[in-house]
């Protein structure tokens, strides 16, 4: 008995020298996890079914000569041309881009954008691309916080649903607040969304602890979003280009004629956005009038309410509250860029665009004040 149990402590102190051994600072890090993932979470099953196709073959385009940079590049994938979700990677072997299914989760009806399924994504992602560091690109229809979109796109679209927050998965989504609630803190270096009236000050502050950066647009973004061989080379350099993404994305429709030459584009350090929300608490908007007639809006139909942010400030700080405000601002604001229209309805004055919009309480229905009165920073300004 004596005899076992040394050999059972003599075994214990070789294994904690290994283990004290490999825990050393020079210990390389494991072979399978890259530097930098990309999930691109993808839902088409509404009428931007086929744009999918599109995006798929501009990724298709960058990963055939861009460098890779040990980085990976996955999507979630659901479609009304293919109702099977699946987790796919895309990758360059050889001189050719492949397709990989990581994983299959099976036909999913109005399943994409619950918190049980995008919580169980991100899950899969760290799981089957673990990396020193994460992306997220939104890639869907949004109306950032709100239950009802923009007149325009319903016009005339048999196959409209009206989508509330983030994603139309066959009418069901996600609203932000759900969304922000699924995503495990500090897990993103950087949160896209592609997809309309994501760039307000209300998502950004919702998202602050899930990413480090947020980018978005206050308007609608055209069907063809972003041009994804003009951004993925960006995210896949050794430190992720986020500035030339964004550019890459501004001039790409810069450069276009009539209406497509429509863009908006705004890049937020949300490690920043503490100082600007306090300012804002300070200067009291539940307290003040707006005249919100004269302020420059985002959605252009008869129920305004995507304000930008700066311009209602403006009216009811006093010079010093502005000019503290402005300061913190410009501090959390890295890149920002507009187009002199968009869709030859919207005057952009770069004098007047601030890159993120906001809510004016009082200014929509019942049923966005139900969402929005949900939000962060609602109950930091309201309560």
């Amino acid at each position: 008995m004596k005899k076992s149990t040394n050999i059972l402590l003599f075994t214990i102190f070789l294994l904690s020298q290994i283990m004290l051994a490999s825990c050393g600072s020079d210990e390389p890090e494991p072979i399978d996890q890259t530097r930098r993932t990309i999930l691109i979470y993808m839902v088409a099953t509404n009428s931007l079914n086929g744009y999918d196709t599109y995006d798929i073959n501009e990724i298709t385009q960058a990963l055939q000569t861009c460098e890779i940079n040990n980085c990976r590049l996955l999507i979630y994938k659901v479609s009304n041309s293919d109702a099977n979700a699946k987790l796919i990677e895309m990758l360059r072997e050889g001189g050719n881009v492949v397709t990989r299914v990581l994983q299959n989760y099976g036909i999913s009806t109005k399943m994409s954008l619950t918190t049980k399924r995008f919580s169980q994504v991100l899950a899969d992602v760290k799981r089957l691309a673990p990396a020193q560091e994460y992306g997220l690109v939104l890639w869907s229809h949004s109306v950032a916080w709100a239950f009802t979109r923009s007149a325009a796109m319903a016009a005339g679209d048999s196959s409209y649903r009206e989508p509330k927050g983030f994603g139309d998965d066959s009418g069901e989504t996600m609203l932000i607040d759900s969304l922000a609630y699924a995503i495990p803190d500090g897990m993103f270096h950087f949160i896209w969304g592609d997809a309309c009236y994501m760039g307000s000050i209300e998502v950004a502050y919702e998202l602050r602890n899930d990413t480090r950066y947020f980018i978005g647009s206050p308007t609608e973004t055209l069907s063809y979003g972003m041009p994804y061989d003009q951004t993925v080379p960006c995210f896949f350099e050794k430190e992720a280009n986020l500035v030339q993404a964004c550019e890459n994305m501004y001039e790409f429709y810069n450069k276009q004629s009539g209406e497509y030459r429509s863009a908006t584009i705004c890049m937020v350090d949300c490690s920043k956005l503490d100082r600007v929300a306090q300012i804002c608490k300070e200067i009291s908007i539940a307290d003040k009038t707006i005249q919100t007639s004269e302020l420059l809006c985002y959605n252009s139909s008869s129920n305004r309410f995507f304000f930008d942010f700066l311009d209602v400030y403006s009216q009811i700080a006093t010079s010093e509250q502005y000019n503290a405000l402005l300061e913190s601002y410009n501090q959390a604001i890295v890149y920002k860029a507009a187009t002199p229209k968009f869709l030859n309805s919207i005057i952009l004055d770069p004098d007047k665009y601030s890159g993120l919009s906001t809510y004016v309480m009082g200014s929509s229905t019942v049923r966005n004040e139900k969402a929005y009165k949900q939000l962060a920073w609602y109950k930091l300004l309201y309560q």
